[in-house]
């Protein structure tokens, strides 16, 4: 269903902080995170464009912020390609996280990404 959404001009939100399978770096440390967006954006060659959303002064002023869609260049080698997007997918996350730290809502994932990472990386081993 989204595939056909996104063909006809649809656009589709996912969030990066998921926990998975995929060890990448997050914030200076191994986490093991979704790898879904960057599949996601493979299998239907949709752009990622990153964006947040902030709470303003007011309860219900909010603003969104988008950054360029992310580039990157494709090998046609379907892991190396994830590794690639999904590495610049948590650079322009932790990017936004920086814009308002106070207000991300998933510090509490941390520990769990991390502790995760490392139980992954043990058993590959």
């Amino acid at each position: 269903r989204a595939g056909g959404h996104l063909k006809k001009g649809g656009r589709l939100a996912i969030t990066f902080d998921v926990d998975g399978q995929h060890i990448v770096n997050f914030f200076e440390r191994p986490a093991a995170m979704a790898d879904g967006i960057a599949r996601f954006s493979l299998k239907y060659g949709a752009p990622i464009v990153p964006m947040c959303c902030l709470r303003g002064e007011q309860i219900f002023k909010l603003r969104l912020i988008f950054g360029r869609p992310l580039r990157y260049s494709l090998t046609g080698e379907p892991d190396l390609d994830v590794k690639t997007i999904m590495e610049k997918v948590v650079a322009a996350g932790e990017e936004m996280i920086r814009l308002a730290p106070h207000q991300w809502m998933s510090w509490f994932g941390l520990n769990r990404w991390w502790g995760k990472a490392m139980k992954v990386e043990a058993i590959r081993r």
